[in-house]
């Protein structure tokens, strides 16, 4: 499934629900109204593989399309570090719909969606640094039965170790070449999808894997993150 695919999907529920979808999708959002007129921005967040997101991940909801509407939250994802939720409560009239799944009911009843924010069930740790906040938040998810106590040490193994690095440590992390095939398939895809998409002719998405190629193979991590 692809972002686009879960929209449509999240698009069709609302639309038996009473909805109506109005304006034109965008990067993971879409206007609706409801029963009673009241309009509503919807922003979606899909992943591939269900997880807890991070701030990063919800910025994208800082953009808005519609005035005086209700923004409404709507993922796939299994959780937010407090960080991520905090800043998704300062945006929406409403508590964010976590772990959908399509064909699931995303309003129980009309006029629900206008509830007051709740607090945080996880406590803010503003000393931890980043990856320590997701691995703290994976182990309480394990705890509470969320997930799988194995896939909650497999997470926390990865960002235990990332969160003893510093900046140089992670330029070297990537410098090492661990991660060369991953990041040169996501920038084949993207290229891709772009010429499929009329973005970019054939040469120009040729010119850019080159070029990408030549700077990945001339120029180290920390270069690139300072020009």
């Amino acid at each position: 499934m692809t972002t686009r695919e879960f929209t449509l999907a999240v698009q069709e529920e609302l639309k038996k629900e009473g909805f109506t979808i109005v304006g034109k999708y965008s990067q993971g959002r879409f206007g609706a109204k409801d029963y009673d007129g009241t309009k509503y921005e919807v922003h979606v967040k899909y992943c591939v593989e269900p997880r807890v997101l991070h701030t990063a991940e919800v910025g994208f909801m800082s953009c808005f399309m519609i005035e005086d509407a209700v923004r409404l939250f709507i993922t796939n994802g299994i959780g937010l570090t407090p960080y991520a939720e905090s800043s998704i409560r300062e945006l929406n009239d409403a508590e964010p719909i976590l772990n959908w799944t399509p064909g699931t009911q995303i309003i129980r009843e009309p006029g629900s969606v206008h509830v007051e924010a709740k607090k945080s069930n996880i406590e803010t740790k503003p000393q931890l640094n980043g990856f320590e906040v997701m691995a703290d938040t994976y182990r309480k998810l394990a705890s509470e039965g969320t997930i799988s106590q194995e896939e909650a040490e497999k997470k926390c193994k990865v960002f235990d170790f990332l969160s003893s690095c510093d900046d140089e440590d992670i330029c070297n992390l990537f410098d090492s070449s661990a991660f060369n095939e991953i990041v040169k398939s996501y920038m084949r895809l993207t290229v891709k999808e772009l010429v499929s998409e009329g973005e970019l002719d054939g040469n120009q998405g040729r010119a850019v894997q080159n070029r990408f190629s030549l700077l990945f193979d001339e120029k180290k991590a920390k270069e690139v993150c300072e020009c």
